[in-house]
């Protein structure tokens, strides 16, 4: 008989999938402005804004979370492994939500991208250079982006 490892992780039932899908709903909500109207005249008549495209990324985690909480309770969601670097990744985001405020978008999205990459890759496979320079890419495909469509991000202490 051959041993198998299994890596250290967490079994999750359907009351964990169910609270993750409320968490979803609740920050998409968090993001969704009451400017509905004004979004429809920056659509017709000027460049996308940050208001728009906060509405436009909590409109699809709401419906990505009704579509978990769906999926959830159609499996009936018998308990199954949650290995431990996607419940790490999970606080890592939120931590990368609170950076926002404090920190700054950029610099923000540089370290959680770089952190997030070296989480999933297994350890033996990891290359560091490669992942400071995937992750100063996507900010600088980001930051062009956000100029080009005139996103104007808020100012923080640090950028």
């Amino acid at each position: 008989m051959t041993e198998q490892t299994v890596p250290r992780g967490t079994g999750l039932g359907i009351a964990a999938e169910l609270a993750f899908s409320l968490m979803l709903i609740a920050f998409g909500c968090l993001c969704i402005d009451t400017t509905v109207p004004e979004v429809i005249n920056f659509m017709v008549v000027e460049y996308l804004d940050s208001a728009l495209y906060s509405q436009i990324v909590g409109a699809m985690l709401v419906c990505s979370g009704l579509y978990q909480g769906v999926m959830a309770v159609r499996r009936r969601a018998e308990p199954r492994f949650v290995p431990l670097s996607m419940l790490l990744g999970l606080v890592m985001t939120a931590i990368y939500i609170l950076g926002f405020a404090y920190v700054g978008f950029y610099v923000s999205t540089f370290v959680f991208l770089f952190g997030y990459s070296l989480l999933i890759e297994p350890p033996d496979e990891r290359n560091v250079v490669s992942k400071a320079l995937f992750a100063f890419i996507s900010v600088a495909v980001l930051y062009g982006l956000f100029s080009v469509f005139k996103i104007y991000l808020p100012t923080t202490w640090l950028f």
